[in-house]
């Protein structure tokens, strides 16, 4: 089956440029922000389902519908998005509870032009973790996930909404830094061994060569510093999982959302983390992940027991929901 020109793309910008578009019609017209969101939300997923069927499911493991250009050649940034058959699916995951969580909104009347303009941005910044294969672009859209999110608990949320907000703010920002500080590290380690600082994740794993050759950046650090690096972004990326004990963000954020936030906020932004460690971190360095294989599977455990029997003392359906996820 034949996909559309920059069809990825498409699915990856189409919410966001209608972003200002709803609000700013929407501050005229009491319900056309929210069909505007409907309709765009709509359109998403009716693009993410015709390019799953146009995925190639013989070749699941491979990147396929690649956009690639060179976004600050100076710096090593590009604009690289593709999927393959992991990323496939939470795009698809993506665009399904978007569309049930807009649908899903009809209770919230106060300002609805900017909530729905917040939403398409999330939507946005959501898709775009789950495609982006450059570590810059990547960490761009992993961000950009936290200023709607906040709003949007912060200003339609429940009583205790600012508090829950600013926690989960202070909370994955803090991940982010850890992660954005690690990025750099090997984006300095990879340039200076091979004479090419790039933020290309295919190139920096070894998927793709580099200069005819193919590298790994893992090759290049020994293994007790790959250790340290690896905790680094498995407690970054842990963080939105998240695992105990950096998990006390999520109740409160789960319980002072609106309804259709706390959808996406259990059904998307926490899988984010798990993406993130299989992703990028194992990739990257293979030999410590399986250095570290069994403290992983106990904190493993560990969460599942743990959250698993708090979940069954709560009485708020919204905070048992919080406390099973992370179990």
């Amino acid at each position: 089956m034949e996909v559309l020109p920059y069809e990825l793309s498409i699915i990856l910008w189409l919410p966001i440029l209608a972003s200002p578009i709803t609000y700013v019609v929407g501050k005229n017209s009491r319900n056309a922000a929210r069909w505007l969101a409907i309709i765009v939300s709509l359109l998403d997923l009716i693009l993410a389902l015709h390019l799953t069927l146009a995925f190639d499911m013989s070749k699941t493991a491979e990147l396929q519908f690649v956009e690639y250009y060179n976004w600050i050649p100076t710096a090593g940034i590009s604009y690289i998005i593709g999927v393959d058959g992991f990323s496939l699916i939470m795009v698809l995951l993506s665009t399904i509870l978007s569309l049930a969580a807009v649908i899903a909104s009809n209770h919230i009347h106060d300002s609805e032009h900017l909530y729905y303009a917040l939403f398409l941005l999330l939507e946005t910044s959501l898709i775009g973790v789950f495609v982006s294969f450059d570590l810059f672009l990547f960490y761009v859209f992993w961000e950009l996930v936290l200023v709607p999110m906040y709003f949007l608990i912060a200003i339609w949320g429940g009583p205790r909404r600012k508090y829950a907000a600013i926690k989960f703010f202070i909370y994955t920002h803090v991940g982010s830094v850890i992660m954005l500080v690690s990025f750099f590290y090997i984006y300095w380690v990879f340039g200076a061994n091979t004479g090419t600082f790039t933020f290309n994740l295919l190139q920096l794993i070894g998927r793709t060569p580099l200069n005819g050759t193919t590298y790994s950046v893992s090759q290049f650090i020994q293994l007790s510093l790959q250790i340290y690096l690896f905790i680094a972004l498995f407690i970054g990326f842990g963080i939105k999982v998240p695992i105990v004990p950096f998990h006390t963000w999520l109740p409160d954020a789960h319980v002072e959302a609106p309804g259709p936030i706390s959808v996406i906020l259990a059904g998307v932004l926490l899988k984010m983390g798990g993406y993130g460690i299989l992703r990028i971190a194992i990739p990257m360095f293979p030999e410590a992940a399986s250095y570290l294989s069994w403290y992983i599977a106990i904190i493993g455990v560990i969460n599942m027991f743990y959250a698993g029997f708090v979940a069954m003392w709560q009485l708020d359906l919204k905070r048992l929901i919080a406390y099973s996820s992370i179990s």
